[in-house]
């Protein structure tokens, strides 16, 4: 890593990526088995070649665009239509570009977009704590869909805000359908705070100034206020006690622990393992609670093997919640 990271200083950004791929692709063939070392292949590969879709070159346009001088739109649209509706919520760490391949393996079937982190460009107005930034995109989500029904998702951080946003909307009165869940997790005890401590101390300054997932932010000038906005986020995610949702409820939940992680967080991940849905099976009514385990980690649920799963059952559930009274099946 010391002589990948050398190699870009010296040689810029572009010829750092072309670099960590080759090296990537080495460490493939040396460790076949190690789903970590291809997916950050990918994530390099897929910075250096064209776009597959134009929705992806159109997204990551927008993203540029936004950052080096407009604020982006506060929802990405993906894709518009006349089929169902689905919003899903930001992870953690990065904006809606974090779902790109998620959208183009849904492509028209389904009107998806996601809500942007208000909090990274909006650092004056930021709400913090789940409740408040919930309320803040339920706003949001009024405005691009006035009436429900309601499909509400995201993956990590971007669960918990859209259950939050489900919990809300449910008190309200509003038709929410369906909720997605991609292993969000309910830190909602003592004992799981103490040992998420291990957890999301490795959400650092450096893993900002060095993870490829970062790489259009950092590059456009907007590291500092990353590493700003991650501390809160980490704040929210661990403090948050969730409520009761009482309608159905899709969790993918993947099979393997993290690698390359210290045994600390270790410790968090084969904790939040023992349970059935990442604890939120304790926030939902549990006949109404489907679960979908996926290949991988938590980190690799955008890659092709995890979406061969995600993808064909998130279109069963939204197909049959298009229908007034169908329930998860």
């Amino acid at each position: 890593m010391l002589c990948a990271l050398t190699h870009r200083v010296a040689f810029g950004v572009a010829e750092g990526r072309v670099y960590l791929a080759r090296l990537m692709s080495l460490l493939e063939t040396r460790y076949p088995n190690d789903t970590a070392i291809r997916g950050w292949r990918e994530i390099y590969e897929a910075s250096l070649s064209a776009p597959q879709t134009q929705v992806l070159s159109d997204r990551r346009e927008s993203v540029k665009t936004g950052i080096k001088g407009e604020i982006p739109p506060e929802i990405c649209v993906y894709s518009e239509n006349d089929g169902p509706k689905a919003v899903f919520v930001h992870t953690a760490n990065t904006g809606s570009s974090a779902y790109y391949r998620l959208a183009a393996r849904i492509g028209d079937r389904v009107s998806f977009s996601v809500i942007e982190p208000f909090n990274l460009y909006h650092m004056d107005e930021a709400r913090y704590g789940i409740r408040n930034i919930a309320a803040k995109y339920i706003e949001i989500l009024k405005r691009h869909q006035p009436e429900g029904p309601y499909i509400l998702g995201g993956w990590c951080y971007g669960g918990q805000v859209a259950q939050e946003m489900a919990c809300q909307l449910e008190r309200a009165g509003e038709d929410v359908r369906l909720l997605v869940l991609l292993d969000s997790h309910a830190i909602a005890s003592g004992e799981l705070r103490e040992i998420s401590k291990g957890m999301t101390a490795e959400v650092n300054r450096a893993y900002f100034e060095t993870s490829p997932l970062f790489a259009d932010l950092r590059e456009s000038g907007m590291l500092e206020a990353m590493v700003t906005n991650a501390a809160h986020t980490t704040e929210d995610m661990v403090n948050h006690t969730p409520s009761i949702y009482h309608g159905d409820v899709l969790y993918f939940k993947p099979d393997q622990v993290p690698s390359g992680i210290s045994e600390e967080s270790r410790r968090y991940w084969m904790k939040m393992m023992e349970f059935e849905a990442g604890n939120y099976e304790h926030y939902c009514e549990r006949d109404r609670l489907r679960i979908v385990h996926t290949p991988h980690e938590h980190d690799l649920m955008m890659d092709d093997d995890s979406l061969d799963i995600i993808v064909p059952a998130l279109m069963r559930a939204i197909e049959s919640h298009t229908t007034e009274g169908d329930h998860l099946t």
